[in-house]
């Protein structure tokens, strides 16, 4: 229902990030990819059920990344996608920066038949959503909390990973496509010194949670460990956005993702 479908981009350090109002045009599907600038590739190396007691065949593919677009002042493009192992798409995201303003967002789920999107304009958001032939639109005013959809997620703990470490809290708002308006959430460490990792590894778990105690009924919270010295993603645990297909028809499941480590594939 609330499409938070924001896996991996690379956690690397900046400045604090913040989202202000920007034109953009109608949201809309981009070529994958059109830029010609580095791209940072990345891949699931394990998607598990965590209801099951032990490793399954892998579920889906994953992959994701971070590109630039030359000859711009700051615009970049983050991407995900979801597919079966025979490569049929399932689930796309498009999310797009432009001097640190998010200018747009795009989404595909092939699995559920429905699709959407948002442009930040004049001060607002503005949303579509499309779902078996309905399409919906509305608007929603800008504050002065931070807002990020889908792939910039990781984006925005990545220019916040010190303060978040340090146990700043940080609060910004999630636009949910299907009910036209956004949502609080915030992230904050859980813990400094998660069990499992490699002698010598040292990573924290940052924990994604609603602000209202009532959508935390709903939704779980969702946890991130990043390594602190590389600032890659090593894992997230939580609901997976693609639903498990069974006998009885699709359903919603708690997932176990880790991840191969990043590489860059075009200079």
């Amino acid at each position: 229902m609330f499409g938070l479908a924001f896996f991996v981009l690379h956690l690397a350090g900046g400045p604090p990030y913040t989202i202000a109002a920007a034109p953009s045009p109608a949201p809309q599907r981009a070529a994958s990819p059109t830029p010609t600038g580095p791209l940072v590739y990345y891949q699931a190396a394990t998607i598990r059920d965590l209801a099951l007691a032990k490793e399954e065949p892998p579920l889906f593919r994953f992959e994701g990344g971070r590109e630039e677009f030359p000859g711009t002042t700051g615009k970049t493009r983050m991407w995900t996608r979801y597919s079966t192992l025979e490569g049929s798409e399932l689930l796309w995201e498009n999310l797009y920066i432009e001097n640190g303003v998010m200018s747009r967002y795009e989404m595909k789920d092939t699995s559920e038949f429905e699709d959407g999107g948002l442009a930040v304009e004049a001060g607002k958001l503005l949303f579509f959503f499309h779902k078996q032939g309905k399409l919906q639109k509305g608007n929603e005013e800008i504050g002065d909390v931070p807002i990020m959809a889908g792939p910039g997620i990781t984006w925005l703990m990545s220019q916040n990973l010190k303060p978040l470490i340090d146990g700043d809290t940080l609060s910004f708002r999630y636009p949910v496509l299907d009910r036209l308006e956004t949502l609080g959430f915030k992230l904050y460490m859980l813990d400094d010194k998660p069990p499992g990792l490699p002698d010598g590894k040292k990573a924290v778990v940052l924990r994604l949670k609603a602000k209202s105690f009532i959508v935390r009924a709903f939704v779980d919270p969702i946890d991130f460990t990043v390594d602190v010295e590389t600032g890659q993603l090593l894992s997230i645990k939580g609901r997976c956005p693609v639903k498990k297909r069974t006998d009885k028809g699709p359903v919603e499941f708690q997932a176990l993702t880790t991840f191969e480590p990043a590489r860059m594939t075009r200079a």
